[in-house]
C-alpha cells in the first residue's frame, strides 16, 4: 500500500500538469501511469500540491553597552565573530549536531562571559568558552549570534547573525 502512495506522490511530483491513469492488473495489482494501458483504465485527477511561502527570519540582537575604560576614558572596541559555522553554510544531513565558535576581541576578562543565540533565544548557560557543541538541532533555517556580556550581566557586544540550514532526514509519521 506504501508503494502505491509513493508511486502516486512521484506522479504528482513529476507530472503535475500530465494526466494520469489508474488501472488493475490481471493479479490485482493497482497501477498508475500516465498512458492508458487498458480500456478499463480510468483517468486520475491530480489536485495542485499545497505550498507555503517562506518565512522572514527575524532575530532578536542584544543591545551593546560598553562601559568606559578607566584609564582612557573611552570605549573599548569590543568584537564578537562567529566564525563557524559560515554564513549560509548547511549542516549535513544526520543528527543536526554541529559545532559554533566564535572569536573574541580583546579577550574576555575575568567574569565576562559569552551567551549563545538560537534564533533570538538563549541556549545553554553564559559560558567564558568561545565554543558550543549542539545536538538534535531541528530541522530547517536557524540564525545564530553570540553576546558578550560583562560581569553584571551587561551586554559589550554582539555578532552578526550567521544564518545557517539544518538538514535532517523526516521520520515516519
Amino acid at each position: 500500500m506504501t508503494r502505491i502512495f509513493s508511486l502516486l506522490s512521484l506522479l504528482i511530483a513529476f507530472s503535475a500538469s500530465a494526466q494520469v491513469y489508474r488501472t488493475t492488473d490481471e493479479n490485482g495489482n493497482v497501477v498508475f501511469t500516465d498512458k492508458p494501458p487498458h480500456s478499463n483504465s480510468e483517468q486520475i485527477t491530480i489536485n495542485p500540491t499545497n505550498t507555503t511561502p517562506a518565512t522572514e527570519l527575524r532575530v532578536a540582537t542584544p543591545e551593546p553597552v560598553n562601559p568606559l575604560d578607566e584609564e582612557t576614558g573611552e570605549a573599548p572596541d569590543y568584537k564578537v565573530e562567529v566564525t563557524a559555522p559560515k554564513e549560509g553554510g548547511t549542516i549535513p544531513m544526520g543528527t543536526g549536531s554541529f559545532t559554533v565558535i566564535a572569536s573574541v576581541s580583546p579577550g574576555l576578562e575575568d567574569g565576562e562571559t559569552l551567551q549563545l543565540l538560537m534564533n533570538g533565544t538563549a541556549t545553554g548557560e553564559p559560558q567564558s568558552q568561545n565554543s558550543w557543541g549542539l545536538v538534535n538541532v531541528r530541522r530547517g533555517e536557524h540564525s545564530i549570534v553570540v553576546a558578550r556580556y560583562d560581569a553584571d550581566g551587561n551586554v559589550q557586544a554582539s555578532s552578526q547573525a550567521v544564518h545557517i540550514l539544518v538538514l535532517r532526514p523526516i521520520g515516519r509519521r
